[in-house]
């Protein structure tokens, strides 16, 4: 049976930074997704409302690499973030903590800020993203998760507009989380497996 839950963990991963000269092969003048390879730390903590529905905020650091114009410039960012869970599993199949596996997508937005870098100034802006999640469960209270995200920047998010509509900025993280199940009031009998 189901009960409302808190979960609280981290996550790190690689980023990548698709703008302006940007393209998936070797093209003279072009750079690749080899080229702007950076990295993403997130800590977080969430709320079930349901089986199938929770939220969940984060705060983390990515740093970005854009090649531009053969100097890679290096993009410093933190956020707050907010993003709506839909368990996928437990909407087409019915709530199992014996289940080895459950697959989500999420959708939100990030408050972030960017720094100057080679810049003029430095920006804050609401970047929206969407991903999906794949949590494997280890024991009762922890998982093991696998995430693939796809954040969407205003296309002066590098100081330039020119040929790339948007900033893309996909990104593939593997974390774990912590399930507080055993510390709410309505214990079940198999909190007594709790570790």
């Amino acid at each position: 049976m189901f009960s409302p839950e808190f979960y609280a963990g981290g996550m790190v991963g690689v980023n990548n930074f698709a703008s302006e000269g940007y393209t998936l092969t070797s093209t003279p003048g072009k750079y690749t997704p080899v080229e702007t390879l950076g990295t993403t730390l997130r800590g977080f903590a969430g709320y079930n409302i349901t089986s199938t529905l929770g939220g969940r905020a984060g705060i983390g650091l990515s740093v970005y690499k854009w090649p531009n114009s053969g100097n890679v410039t290096q993009i410093n960012t933190a956020y707050l973030s907010l993003d709506l869970m839909l368990n996928l599993s437990n909407l087409f199949s019915i709530y199992n903590l014996i289940r080895k596996s459950d697959i989500s997508v999420y959708a939100g937005l990030a408050g972030t800020y960017r720094d100057a870098a080679t810049f003029n100034r430095t920006r804050i802006m609401v970047v929206p993203r969407v991903g999906l999640q794949i949590d494997r469960r280890l024991n009762y209270s922890w998982d093991l998760n696998f995430s693939g995200e796809l954040d969407a920047a205003s296309d002066d998010f590098n100081e330039l507009v020119n040929e790339f509509p948007l900033e893309l900025m996909p990104q593939i993280m593997i974390g774990v989380a912590y399930h507080f199940r055993c510390l709410h009031m309505f214990r079940s009998a198999d909190c007594n497996s709790c570790y």
